[in-house]
């Protein structure tokens, strides 16, 4: 199988990561609220230094979509794109829920078979969630129960708890049940992509969501 490139710059940090056949090879995390143009393309340039490979290694790419802040996502979308077109290579697009599942799922210690409920940091106090089953023998692990929706943290505590599913974020505190992840890993995501169905690999666009009580110019997510 051929080199994947795995970029996020969705939320509070920037990541690259290269995976071959499933291994992650070399991996970049950097946490940041600004500045991801300025050290994406450097931080792939020294992964693909750190695993001893080139460019013209690559031959498929994946990115995460959002939700996460304006500018990020768009700035991954572009990078990926780039790559995607010099290289004549497949791309594939995960959302923020998936990258954060992906996470739970290879880490170790953790219950896939659980199912878990992704948290993405809103505005106003708000977070973004997303429950997914988790099934460790399916050639794609994870399903989503539902389309993601905005609720405050306690109505996201409820829908765990009813569930008996546990919660798990990137870039939360470790409180009220979440599994807190420090950042969303590229290494995680490019291994998960590399799991998904043909009928994924297609030109992806951003995913922005907004809380309904939050107007669009006072939001980027």
């Amino acid at each position: 199988m051929s080199l994947l490139l795995a970029i996020d710059t969705c939320q509070g940090s920037c990541s690259a990561a290269l995976v071959d056949n499933g291994n992650v090879l070399a991996e970049r995390v950097a946490s940041l609220a600004r500045g991801h143009a300025e050290i994406l393309m450097p931080m792939i340039e020294q992964t693909l230094k750190d695993a001893g490979r080139a460019r013209t290694d690559i031959g498929r790419i994946a990115v995460t979509v959002g939700p996460g802040s304006f500018t990020g996502v768009r700035i991954g979308l572009a990078a990926a794109h780039g790559f995607s077109l010099a290289r004549h290579c497949p791309l594939i697009g995960l959302t923020s829920f998936e990258a954060v599942a992906a996470q739970y799922y290879f880490s170790a210690g953790s219950r896939p078979e659980q199912g878990v409920v992704t948290l993405v940091a809103g505005r106003q106090g708000r977070f973004f969630m997303q429950a997914f089953a988790i099934d460790s023998g399916s050639p794609y692990p994870l399903a989503a129960f539902d389309e993601p929706q905005s609720a405050t943290f306690e109505e996201c505590q409820a829908y765990a708890a009813e569930r008996s599913t546990p919660m798990t974020g990137a870039g939360l505190k470790e409180e009220g049940g979440v599994c807190a992840l420090p950042s969303i890993r590229a290494g995680f995501m490019g291994r998960l992509a590399l799991l998904a169905p043909s009928n994924r690999w297609q030109r992806p666009s951003p995913l922005y969501l907004r809380a309904p009580d939050v107007g669009a110019k006072y939001s980027d997510r």
